[in-house]
């Protein structure tokens, strides 16, 4: 820590306010502070305690930490500005403690402040009592008691320190000089782990216990069989994945079997239109020979003045006509049923086609020779 600036207003000999800059003061580094008895000289370092941590030391043993108000005032104030450097950065603090005289003559604290100061900006980062005192400790690094014995001695003190057992002085040292992660933290940490491994230790020796007098050989034995376990069970997984892939490729052979028994159904479906296609090619004979008629219906009409046989013939054929349009009706139908399946029967339907023209083709003479025979 590296004080900075003191102001004191109303504190035991110091009526007006007083203002200490350290700043010139410690540009030689050391400076001394004289002046005759009762003129402030330690009412500079109660000051800097007080605004600390609210007290001082001369007057620990007295109620309410004694009267130090200026018995011209009936309020005081303490404002001090200090720096702490660490590895990285020099940060500034401003510590405000205001008090007055109660009614009863004792002194309260009426106003504590603790800011962080960052050029012309001040952060207050505490403004309770408790909030202030931990702030402090933790900025510093030194509690009241460790302040009061290794920063600022008062009259007649100094001996307390010398007289500090090793212990006490070891843990004031290691605050002082941050030093309690290697101290005592260290010595909780190094016996914690300690005693989590005797735990350990203990826990497995019970393990143990459970398996009597088993000696390393028998361990060693122990191990060998596992690996050879190991080495089994590796080959199981080996053969059981080889299975899988024959399981699957049997599935896909199975499948495959299923889709096939799947179109042999549907050709057994198939089988009883067998009998009606050859009708159809029958029916397709018969219109063949219907066009061989119509050869001589043509030959009809180059002759007007036929015999009554030729008429009877004529006659015949147009009632072989109608048979034949009758026929040709349900073809039809067969034919509009059998579109559908144009593609499995294109070959077949083509030919029908074919055929189906020239059935229309024959009518549409039977027509002209009906026409002829009229007139």
């Amino acid at each position: 820590m590296k004080p900075l600036m003191l102001k004191i207003t109303g504190i035991n000999s110091f009526n007006d306010v007083q203002i200490l800059d350290f700043t010139k003061i410690l540009e030689k580094g050391l400076f001394g502070i004289f002046g005759n008895t009762g003129s402030g000289k330690s009412t500079i370092l109660d000051c800097i305690t007080l605004a600390l941590y609210g007290r001082i030391v001369r007057y620990d043993n007295k109620r309410e930490n004694g009267e130090f108000l200026n018995i011209n005032r009936d309020t005081g104030k303490v404002e001090f500005i200090f720096s702490v450097k660490n590895s990285k950065e020099e940060l500034f603090y401003e510590v405000v403690r205001q008090f007055k005289r109660n009614s009863k003559g004792g002194i309260s604290l009426s106003l504590i402040r603790l800011s962080i100061l960052q050029g012309e900006k001040r952060e207050i980062i505490a403004d309770k009592i408790n909030d202030v005192e931990i702030k402090i400790i933790d900025i510093i690094g030194l509690s009241y008691q460790d302040f009061t014995k290794a920063v600022i001695l008062p009259q007649g003190k100094f001996s307390d320190f010398l007289m500090l057992k090793n212990s006490d002085k070891i843990k004031m040292l290691q605050r002082i000089f941050n030093l309690e992660k290697y101290g005592d933290i260290l010595k909780d940490k190094i016996n914690k782990y300690k005693n989590s491994q005797e735990n350990i230790v203990r826990e497995l020796n019970k393990e143990l216990e459970i398996y009597g007098d088993i000696s390393i050989d028998d361990i060693q034995k122990e191990k060998n069989d596992l690996e050879k376990n190991l080495l089994l069970l590796n080959n199981i997984d080996n053969q059981i994945k080889l299975l899988e892939e024959k399981e699957r490729y049997f599935g896909d052979i199975l499948k495959l079997k299923k889709e096939i028994l799947y179109y042999n159904e549907k050709l057994k479906k198939l089988e009883p239109y067998q009998n009606t296609i050859l009708e159809f090619e029958n029916k397709v004979n018969l219109i063949i020979e219907a066009e061989k008629i119509f050869t001589h219906i043509l030959e009809l009409e180059n002759i007007k003045s036929q015999n009554f046989e030729n008429i009877t013939i004529l006659n015949s054929l147009n009632q072989r006509l109608k048979d034949i349009s009758i026929d040709y009706e349900e073809i039809e139908k067969k034919y509009l049923y059998y579109k559908d399946r144009k593609e499995e029967e294109k070959p077949k339907l083509d030919k029908i086609k074919q055929d189906l023209e020239i059935c229309i083709d024959l009518i549409y003479q039977k027509d002209i020779l009906e026409n002829d025979i009229i007139l």
